[in-house]
């Protein structure tokens, strides 16, 4: 639905009654106290914007305010995870009643992404190339984190694929990830062909190496879904492998 549509839908809903209670109303002048009580207090933060609306789903609605801001690195997201944290609190307690969100951005996402990918290309004997992406940055209850981590390996030679394998890859990467909060979350085997930039999505996914049909994975319970090591649990039931500390494991290893 288009905006003009969805305002439209809001205007009825607000006119017939049936929002029932929307919520505060939140003035231009708090708005404006927010943005410089924001920039004051969070000194690293960097294009700070905070909005306000009504949301409308069907015959419901809400008062809605977002914050957003970006930081230079994870360095600084960590040094005003605090700050941030009980700026949000006080939104929280003075639009009582709204929902409040919070987006973050780590401009420094993409070249923590190439630094991961350089380690286990470094680290991980066999891998021609990895590439890594980067789930959405936050900060919550005065602790910033990077979101979880997609790692993609290529190989010459599928044969280098083995569960003892595939803990250097996780370990590689996790040295990175924990060391802002993240956590590697799903890892892809493809073979180095793939990187011929005219390769499709398709093409590209139908290429992902499945280790099911591994005999050194079959060996250790791929069948199942699920191969466990001394510290991961791989849930192996799908063409990508999903990666779970073996303490705290989901899916097939659940």
């Amino acid at each position: 639905m288009s905006t003009i549509g969805w305002a439209a839908l809001a205007a009825l809903v607000l006119a017939v009654g049936g929002c029932g209670n929307p919520g505060p109303e939140i003035t231009d002048e708090q708005i404006v106290g927010w943005q410089t009580l924001a920039e004051q207090t969070i000194p690293a933060a960097q294009d700070i914007a905070i909005s306000s609306d009504v949301l409308v789903c069907m015959w419901a609605c809400g008062t809605n305010v977002e914050i957003s801001m970006g930081f230079a690195d994870f360095a600084d997201m960590a040094s005003s995870a605090h700050a941030v944290s009980d700026f949000q609190r006080l939104v929280d307690e003075e639009a009582d009643g709204a929902l409040v969100t919070l987006h973050v951005a780590n401009a420094d996402e993409e070249s923590f992404a190439a630094r991961i990918g350089a380690r286990v290309e470094r680290d991980v004997a066999g891998v021609v190339s990895a590439q890594v992406l980067v789930g959405s940055s936050w900060i919550a209850d005065d602790e910033a984190g990077m979101g979880s981590g997609i790692v993609k390996v290529f190989v010459d030679d599928p044969s280098v694929v083995t569960p003892q394998w595939l803990d250097e890859v996780a370990d590689a990467a996790e040295t990175g990830f924990t060391s802002v909060n993240g956590h590697v979350a799903f890892i892809s085997i493809l073979p180095s062909s793939s990187l011929d930039p005219q390769t499709s999505d398709s093409e590209s996914y139908e290429s992902v190496i499945r280790v099911q049909s591994i005999d050194s994975f079959i060996a250790m319970g791929a069948a199942q879904g699920c191969v466990r090591t001394a510290r991961w649990a791989y849930d192996v039931s799908q063409a990508g492998i999903e990666v779970y500390q073996v303490n705290h494991a989901g899916g097939t290893c659940a």
